[in-house]
């Protein structure tokens, strides 16, 4: 199906046929965001904690977008390595297994890793120079953005849910950062 709308693209000369590749990845990830993004919420309304997690994709994808990190090898492994991830964090927002305390603090220091490394040239995006330092710059806005709501969220006394679900997604893209760089997943740019 993929192929047909490329193919449509190129007959209608709105795409070169130089850029089929690009357009396919472009498209094939976008693909697999939305179903990813999809059965997400399905699962989140099955616990009943649909904010909380759209919370938590909107603030881990916004971050993840920027910071890169480490990668599974296939979509399917990724799929369910997502899926994983969501149900532990529902259950830790749902029964506040962590004290909001200890999340804000590990959130404080995710935040900070986030602040020095920036971001990951994974070997399979290849960054050039001006790429890697504008995903650096907005990996770290994004990362400061986040925290500055996170500790409004705690003046005001919003739901540590709500809170938690932000520190999740900061906590997560740390990790999975500074996974990227231990496990060689991280490119250096020359």
């Amino acid at each position: 199906m993929l192929d047909k709308y490329l193919n449509l693209l190129i007959n209608n000369g709105i795409m070169p046929q130089r850029e089929v590749d690009i357009y396919k990845y472009k498209l094939n990830c976008l693909l697999e965001k939305i179903f990813t993004i999809s059965v997400m919420i399905l699962i989140s309304l099955f616990f009943k904690q649909t904010i909380g997690i759209v919370i938590f994709i909107v603030s881990f994808f916004s971050l993840r977008n920027r910071t890169g990190g480490f990668h599974l090898s296939s979509f399917k492994m990724c799929f369910f390595g997502t899926m994983a991830i969501e149900m532990v964090v529902i259950l830790c927002i749902k029964l506040q297994v962590i004290p909001l305390t200890i999340s804000g603090i590990l959130s404080a220091i995710a935040t900070i890793i986030i602040l020095i490394l920036g971001a990951a040239n994974h070997p399979d995006m290849d960054y050039e120079k001006e790429e890697f330092k504008f995903n650096k710059k907005y990996a770290r806005l994004i990362v400061i953005i986040e925290f500055l709501i996170v500790v409004f969220f705690n003046k005001i006394k919003v739901s540590g849910m709500y809170i938690q679900s932000i520190e999740f997604s900061i906590i997560l893209a740390s990790v999975l950062l500074i996974t990227a760089f231990v496990t060689g997943q991280h490119k250096k740019i020359m």
